[in-house]
Formats: C-alpha cells, structure tokens, sequence
C-alpha cells in the first residue's frame, strides 16, 4: 500500500518563518508501466468530494490541475532499471479529504486514469 508522505519546510523571511507543506504520493511501478509515464510528464488532476477520489487524468480537463511526475532510478537488477515515481498532490485537495501523514492510498488505473483513494 502506498502511503501519503508530508514533507514541511520552513523558510525564514522578512516578515517571518513560513512553513511549506507539500503531501506526495509514490506511484507503483505496475500503474507507470500501464500508462507509459515518463519523467517531467504532466497529468491533470480532479477531485470529487463526494467519493474522496483525486484522479489523475492523462488529457486536460475542464477545471483541473497540472500536476508533474518526478521519476527517480531506484535500483538496477540484470541490467534493467526500476524507477520510483512520485506525484505531488494538490495542497488544496489534501485540505478538502483530512489526509494525513502515513494515510494509505489505493491508486489503481484505467485506461487513461490514475484514480487515488483513501483506505479507511
């Protein structure tokens, strides 16, 4: 099960400390494969309340976000390499859904779709 990471940096400025959160998800290898994502690619995410779902779809769509995919060489096994992928997730939709450090996600795939969900 992939897991919600928070990451908080504090940056000192003239009028004050600001913390930056940033909530990421790890793509598992298998989705990346489906979709032949490659790194610096971007997806268009959507949010529905109703559900609690974040998808992320491979076309624009009407009142979505771009989010970028950053790729990272994990490890290299009989000359073949493994990347891990990794998605920033909107702060405004981790807001809206209460996520939290270390909340497992469910991320499956359609065809053109990663959808990612909270597991209670």
């Amino acid at each position: 099960m992939p897991k919600l990471q928070v990451f908080s940096k504090t940056k000192k400025e003239n009028y004050g400390i600001r913390r930056h959160d940033s909530y990421n998800v790890i793509i598992p290898y298998t989705v990346v494969q489906d979709l032949n994502l490659r790194d610096g690619a971007i997806l268009y995410s959507t949010l529905s309340e109703k559900t609690e779902t974040i998808r992320l779809h491979t076309k624009p769509l009407k009142d979505s976000t771009p989010v970028k995919i950053r790729q990272r060489l994990t490890k290299v096994y009989k000359s073949e390499r493994y990347y891990s992928s990794k998605v920033t997730i909107p702060i405004e939709f981790a807001r809206l859904l209460h996520l939290k450090k270390n909340d497992d996600l469910g991320i499956n795939s359609n065809k053109n779709t990663i959808i990612i969900k909270k597991i209670r």
